[in-house]
């Protein structure tokens, strides 16, 4: 992988530069993460002797608690200014400040650390633009599916005579769980860097979703999920020349967790 990684192209300042575009500031909520305790249903993972099955199995919900890493929803305010109307897409990576002695990181020494929050495309008017985005939209998390047996339940309520089943109720198939959106923080808190950019929009060659159902499709070969037609990861997908790469178009923003 390092032999491969060597050989990568390296991005220029004019490559990442977004002439007429600037970040004046970014404002972020506390970021806190905790653990909670999720009940797991595994009732059809037991396995009950078949002469009591019918009647013990029938009766019982079998459940399990286990703590797992959540966060608080947060909200990212940015102030941009344009020099006229636009479209643009704005671009959010995390990554750790530091390496496991303290030293800080260099760009390209840290770029396989970043990933990605958020990407969104921006309606720019001319002059200042205030910008918010809410981590319950990012882009990529899905939050907990539900339960087979929550879903054999409503069923049989419906088939019962009870409340109507929604057979609209759809839930993405694939996508990175909401709650590991931030990594665990540190009672005197975990030093990360959030990274924003804006670059010009220029529509995927094939239109986003195009073949793509969110409810039903999963995986390679179920159509387009791109935003626009910038490489997978930019701009660290590539090297940057380290001695002078940063942009009015880029924001580091430091803070803990």
């Amino acid at each position: 992988y390092e032999a491969f990684s060597n050989k990568l192209p390296e991005y220029k300042k004019t490559d990442l530069l977004f002439e007429g575009v600037k970040f004046e500031s970014v404002e972020m909520d506390k970021l806190l993460t905790y653990f909670d305790l999720f009940t797991a249903d595994i009732t059809n993972a037991v396995d009950v002797d078949i002469l009591t099955k019918d009647n013990i199995k029938s009766q019982m919900e079998f459940k399990v608690q286990v703590p797992r890493l959540n966060h608080v929803p947060f909200n990212v305010r940015m102030k941009v200014n344009s020099d006229k109307e636009q479209k643009a897409v704005m671009i959010m990576f995390v990554g750790p400040k530091y390496d496991s002695y303290g030293n800080i990181l260099n760009i390209n020494e840290n770029r396989n650390n970043f990933w990605e929050l958020d990407r969104w495309v921006v309606d720019f008017k001319s002059g200042e633009n205030n910008v918010e985005r809410k981590s319950n939209d990012f882009s990529w998390f899905v939050n907990d599916r539900t339960t087979f047996y929550e879903l054999y339940k409503k069923l049989m309520t419906a088939v019962n005579g009870g409340e109507k089943f929604p057979l609209d109720m759809s839930e993405a198939h694939c996508g990175f769980p909401s709650r590991l959106m931030l990594p665990r923080g540190r009672v005197g808190g975990f030093a990360v860097q959030f990274f924003f950019m804006i670059m010009p929009y220029t529509a995927p060659t094939v239109e986003r979703f195009g073949g793509f159902d969110p409810s039903i499709s999963c995986g390679v070969g179920s159509g387009s999920r791109y935003l626009d037609n910038a490489p997978f990861g930019f701009p660290f997908n590539s090297h940057f020349d380290i001695h002078d790469y940063k942009t009015p178009n880029m924001y580091f923003f430091d803070t803990l967790i």
